[in-house]
């Protein structure tokens, strides 16, 4: 099978490569999320620390946390932060984010103290998912902050209302392509990490770049241990998503397990 995507003649085309030659009409997570669940359904979008979620799983979920945003009283350019371990329900919400023109902001899951409060005020965040291990750090820093507004850690009632079959409302925001979508933070090695804001068109630009380099076609699988936090982990999850592809996230990087779980994907 060629690893060549049937929309791209070239791994490296002589222009950029937009919407049109991966049959949607824009890049945003609804046209392009939603397209691929009506044509692969039942096909594993991503496995994440073991759970597989299919595309049409995907789209339902994404659209529960925005309808779960909505409830919270989030809206287009509000900020969330995400501030969890790797795990599905990120991936939710930052889709799910997308979906009402709200914005994410990526904190690394290692921070606490002064570096969590500094990325929680940078990104003026109003409202925060966080993991159970992780509650006490933002409990910690949460009354100096003023912006935020909502912690929510998940628990089994959260799951519940995202893999919630009932329809769900939240459909596309209609927003600009300029428009901010996403904030990921610079290492902070030299001074307090900065805030890089990018745009979902610009996103999926790099996904695009990325699934023309790579090769990568419809079916096929890439493993990564990238943390979701990094700028780099973007491509990883909308490269696959663009292409009909398989994302498989393992929770950490452990040496002696990659290549049997690369084997066990098939993954190129």
């Amino acid at each position: 099978m060629s690893r060549v995507p049937a929309h791209t003649a070239s791994a490296c085309p002589e222009r950029p490569l937009g919407p049109g030659d991966f049959g949607v009409e824009r890049f945003t997570v609804p046209a392009v999320l939603d397209r691929r669940a009506e044509q692969f359904p039942n096909r594993v979008m991503i496995s994440i620390a073991g759970i597989d979620v299919t595309f049409e799983q995907m789209r339902r979920r994404s659209r529960a946390a925005a309808d779960a945003l909505l409830q919270l009283g989030i809206g287009p350019g509000d900020c969330v932060a995400l501030f969890t371990a790797t795990c599905p329900e990120w991936i939710y919400f930052w889709l799910g984010a997308a979906r009402i023109g709200a914005v994410t902001a990526a904190v690394n899951a290692a921070n606490k103290g002064e570096f969590l409060l500094h990325a929680l005020r940078l990104s003026q965040a109003k409202a925060i998912i966080t993991d159970t291990g992780r509650r006490s750090r933002v409990a910690e820093v949460a009354d100096r902050d003023p912006d935020l507004k909502c912690i929510v850690a998940q628990d089994p009632s959260h799951s519940a209302v995202l893999h919630d079959d009932a329809a769900h409302t939240a459909g596309e925001h209609l927003g600009e392509v300029g428009d901010t979508g996403a904030l990921f933070f610079t290492s902070g090695t030299t001074g307090a990490s900065k805030a890089v804001a990018t745009t979902w068109h610009y996103l999926f630009t790099t996904a695009a770049t990325s699934a023309s380099a790579w090769e990568f076609g419809a079916g096929e699988v890439l493993w990564t241990a990238m943390p979701l936090f990094h700028l780099s982990a973007a491509p990883s999850i909308l490269a696959p998503m663009l292409v009909g592809g398989t994302t498989v996230l393992a929770p950490a990087f452990h040496p002696g397990a990659v290549w049997d779980e690369v084997r066990a994907w098939g993954a190129v």
